[in-house]
């Protein structure tokens, strides 16, 4: 960061150094990447021919030993021998005896015809490290009956010995149950003194397929060991083994020397293998270091006439250093180029930049001088076409022009400091105006506040009235509803006491109709008697024949008498009721006048009220229209009150003002004079 804060030179020779090696920082970098992309691919494919190639050598190899054994099963001699041995067997089977006497004189004799058989075979394929040939007879038990190689498994019952849980014994099983050719994995095999091994058996067979036994090879692991190392030249690091399905090793690799069935290869490579899988790619190892790994299944189960039941892993590997070498190498040899490349950038830059500094460097002395105040100074020109040469020119310009502008600078600062006595002169007489014009504001704020105080005490007044002017209206507009209301109640009565004069008035002539019925029935009565009086006299005129009729005469005037009475009765009663009646009439006449009268007067008091109301609404509209004009002066004196406060307090930030500006005059004096001594210190 120095760097680039510094001079220029340095950042120019920065700044090239970058630029040329970014181009040739990515062309590197692609070119590192693709290189390594392509021997990786190349690498990756030479390890999966070599693993496919010593997959194939290996079941070749099993193949071969299956076909060889079964080849040499088929001879007379081996024939010859299992017949004798499975005859001898089932005769002491019968008899109960051992199964076959290893001393017996069948077996001598079969020992002469076969063993020498059986060693120049094994001499034959001593390349193939073929460690050993049984005999294995009966139908169930498996007895060993014969060994090349003397070892302790010879007269051993597999079915019943401390081999009955090996390798061996379970392919002794699988050949009897199926009568064919099949092979085991590699276990310890305990007679061959702890030495692993795997076994190829075949089957002997007789007439219609009997059983006579099995034949049997013993396999060592240096045939595989070679096959499997011998992967082709792909690096001093490469190693391949074979894994089980358990990833114990099958095989020992180039690394792992000792690792037959004692080391465990839990990779993804060996997991996959042993899964019938097969990939390529770069994955740690057991240590943690990148590794280009191929890996496949050997094919053991799907391979004919091997009749294996497990399956073997390959792994074929080789370090990723060594395998990238050359693109680490090529990595180098970039860098060095690079490293070259930006020592003749740094030079070339560095004469640039010296080229391109020389001109700036005296152009920032002489700026040195104006700095000072030295104006004096010539600024060459030169005869530079570039920006240098620009730069230089317009320096020139730009010193010539200063000289002129501080000649001109010269003359001002005279004026100025002319300019600022006058200013000083002046703003001390608008002070003193300014404090006299302060007092005449202040009297004259304290007389409108006083205008205002009395403007306020007044619209209170005013406001009183105008609230009992408001009371008084709502009282008389209450007058004025009672009294039309005891209008309403009089006409109310009124018409109640015409309806009762005139039906006073129909009561009088009903009196009247009555009384002429009563007449009537007082005639009626007198005639009704005169009536009975002349049935009297007829009657008596009749004799005893007008009795009866005299009876009924006398009962019509009894009744006539009666009707007389009764009528004189109701003829007293109407009297009485006429004289009521009047008397009704009367008063209900002295009523309605009564209540005309009061309608009257009530309709006379209800236009007073009205009157009043009206009278009282005015007063009241009054009473608030000088409410809201004392108010109005209220708020005007304040307004009033406001701006002369508001005029005092801006005469007295004036005053401030005309202070500050007496001050600032002063200095501006100052300044001047200063300015006056700092122009002369420039030198033209």
């Amino acid at each position: 960061m120095r760097i680039l804060v510094g001079s220029l030179r340095a950042k120019l020779i920065v700044f090239f150094l970058v630029v040329a090696l970014i181009p040739v920082g990515a062309v590197g970098y692609l070119s590192f990447r693709k290189a390594r992309t392509a021997l990786e691919r190349s690498e990756l494919g030479l390890l999966v021919s070599s693993a496919e190639r010593t997959r194939r050598a290996i079941v070749q190899y099993l193949e071969t030993s299956v076909t060889n054994l079964k080849v040499l099963s088929e001879t007379w001699s081996v024939v010859s021998a299992f017949r004798l041995f499975a005859f001898e067997a089932t005769s002491r089977t019968a008899s109960g005896s051992k199964i076959v006497e290893i001393d017996s004189a069948n077996n001598k004799w079969v020992v002469r015809e076969i063993a020498p058989l059986f060693s120049r075979w094994l001499k034959l394929y001593e390349s193939e490290a073929y460690r050993d040939l049984l005999l294995v007879v009966g139908e169930k038990q498996g007895y060993i009956v014969y060994t090349q190689m003397k070892l302790g498994d010879h007269g051993t019952v597999l079915t019943s010995s401390v081999l009955k849980d090996s390798s061996l014994a379970g392919m002794w099983t699988k050949v009897r149950q199926t009568k064919k050719p099949t092979i085991s994995d590699f276990s310890i095999y305990p007679p061959a003194e702890g030495e692993a091994a795997a076994f190829v058996g075949v089957p002997v067979l007789g007439e219609k397929d009997k059983l006579y036994g099995m034949l049997v090879l013993r396999l060592g692991h240096d045939k595989l060991d070679h096959l499997v190392r011998a992967v082709g030249d792909i690096g001093m690091t490469r190693d391949s083994f074979l894994v089980g399905e358990d990833l114990v090793m099958r095989s020992n690799s180039r690394r792992s020397e000792r690792g037959l069935l004692k080391m465990i290869r839990n990779t993804r490579a060996a997991r996959e293998s042993v899964s019938g899988e097969s990939g390529i790619g770069e994955l740690p190892n057991e240590k943690g270091e990148p590794v280009l790994n191929a890996w496949t299944s050997v094919g053991l189960e799907d391979a004919a006439g091997l009749g294996a039941d497990f399956e073997w892993g390959l792994v074929v590997q080789v370090a990723s250093e060594e395998a990238f070498a050359p693109v680490t190498s090529l990595k180098n040899w970039i860098l060095v180029v690079a490293m070259a490349f930006g020592l003749l950038v740094v030079l070339a830059a560095s004469f640039l930049a010296r080229h391109v500094a020389r001109p700036i460097v005296a152009l920032t002395r002489q700026a040195e001088h104006i700095s000072d105040g030295d104006l004096s100074v010539s600024v060459p020109e030169g005869n530079r076409r570039d920006e240098i040469g620009s730069l230089s020119r317009s320096f020139a310009g730009m010193v010539e022009n200063l000289k002129a502008q501080t000649r001109k600078m010269f003359d001002a600062v005279n004026v100025l400091a002319e300019s600022a006595s006058e200013i000083s002169a002046t703003v001390t007489q608008l002070g003193v105006a300014a404090t006299e014009t302060s007092a005449a504001v202040a009297q004259t704020s304290t007389t409108a506040e006083q205008v205002k105080q009395s403007a306020r005490v007044v619209s209170e007044k005013a406001k009183q009235v105008a609230d009992m002017s408001g009371k008084a209206v709502i009282v008389s507009e209450s007058g004025m509803n009672a009294t039309r209301r005891t209008v309403e109640g009089m006409n109310s009565i009124k018409e109640q006491m015409d309806s009762t004069a005139e039906t006073v008035i129909k009561l009088s002539d009903q009196s009247r109709t009555i009384e002429e019925i009563v007449a009537v029935v007082r005639d009626l009565a007198n005639q009704s008697n005169l009536l009975a009086v002349n049935a009297s006299i007829e009657a008596a005129g009749a004799g005893d024949s007008g009795k009866g009729f005299g009876v009924v005469a006398h009962e019509i005037k009894s009744l006539a008498d009666q009707s007389k009475e009764a009528t004189e009765q109701i003829r007293s009663m109407l009297d009485e009721t006429q004289k009521w009646i009047s008397a009704a009439v009367t008063s209900t006449d002295q009523g309605s006048k009564a209540v005309q009268r009061g309608v009257e007067e009530s309709v006379s008091a209800g236009l007073s009220i009205e009157q009043l109301s009206q009278s009282v609404s005015e007063s009241a509209q009054a009473a608030s229209t000088i409410d809201a004009s004392t108010r109005q002066q209220v708020v005007g004196a304040e307004q009033v009150a406001s701006s002369m406060a508001s005029i005092e307090q801006a005469l007295r930030g004036n005053l401030e003002g005309f202070s500050q500006l007496e001050s600032a005059a002063k200095r501006l004096e100052e300044l001047g004079t200063e300015l006056k001594h700092l122009v002369q210190t420039y030198r033209i």
